[in-house]
């Protein structure tokens, strides 16, 4: 599959379209780096890495997140929920990419 990449207006830089047999999808470009996104959301996110905003504040540390999934994730350190549990060990964890790291350890052994 092939596209092509242009500028719809030479005063938009930052927003190119991108042509396929499907249609026509319209990207976002960063303009202070070369990130590119089609999701408006992806991009949002993606502007407080330059902006350095960080809406998302816990209530209990008062730590502050660019994302809401990361202050979610964060909420678990204070109420001690570990959804996640090894099916070797019963070992919970707060996150999955911990259980799936904490899961190589015992493939080692295997």
């Amino acid at each position: 599959m092939f596209f092509s990449v242009y500028p719809i207006d030479s005063n938009l830089p930052n927003i190119l379209l991108s042509s396929n047999s499907f249609g026509t999808i319209s990207l976002k470009q960063c303009p202070h780096c070369p990130y590119s996104t089609e999701r408006s959301s992806n991009f949002k996110n993606h502007m407080a890495v330059h902006t350095g905003e960080r809406p998302y504040v816990c209530d209990v540390c008062m730590k502050s997140f660019t994302q809401k999934g990361n202050l979610k994730t964060h909420l678990r350190l204070h109420s001690g929920e570990r959804p996640y549990a090894c099916k070797i060990c019963q070992e919970r964890f707060t996150q999955r990419v911990h259980l799936t790291t904490h899961e190589f350890k015992h493939k080692r052994f295997v």
